[in-house]
């Protein structure tokens, strides 16, 4: 419920936040970060395992935008619906691999390449574009709402199984 943290205002330009490592995932972009002078929020917000709500989402509301690289090309991941669930823009890999035709690219997210190679870019865009963000982040919302929550993927499961 993204009214429970709407009183956070972002502190940090981006965020990467994890619960199990991975925060090297993050490097190109800390690297960018560092260039230009934004600033960024990367680091390990809980350990695995154990409760993640709130710490995680109090996190992730402190960002102007969320940023994921997923780590098994698994789009779109936990990440992805947590952050979009928030309302905090997502700049997220492009992954081949992703099944969910749900979400698009400058419409419910900003993407960019899985080598990297237009990341600074598309950082830059985001950050230059604060309305533009706003429309991501409300379309990608409203699509978690209408499509993604526990209860769809509940009534999807019994369908498949035929219930």
């Amino acid at each position: 419920d993204r009214e429970k943290f709407k009183h956070i205002l972002p502190r940090y330009d981006l965020g990467f936040h994890s619960s199990k490592m991975g925060l090297a995932r993050a490097a190109k972009l800390v690297d960018i970060c560092k260039r230009h002078g934004w600033n960024y929020d990367v680091r390990e917000v809980t350990k695995s395992g154990r409760q993640r709500w709130p710490a995680y989402s109090e996190a992730l509301r402190g960002c102007s935008i969320g940023f994921n690289f997923s780590q098994r090309q698994d789009f779109p991941n936990q990440r992805v619906f947590e952050t979009m669930a928030l309302g905090v823009p997502l700049l997220c890999d492009i992954s081949p691999l992703g099944d969910l035709q749900s979400f698009q690219d400058n419409v419910h997210f900003v993407g960019y390449s899985r080598d990297m190679y237009n990341l600074e870019e598309k950082m830059e865009y985001m950050l230059h574009n604060p309305e533009k963000m706003r429309e991501i982040a409300e379309a990608a919302y409203q699509e978690v709402v209408e499509k993604h929550t526990i209860k769809h993927r509940v009534e999807k499961i019994l369908e498949v199984i035929n219930v």
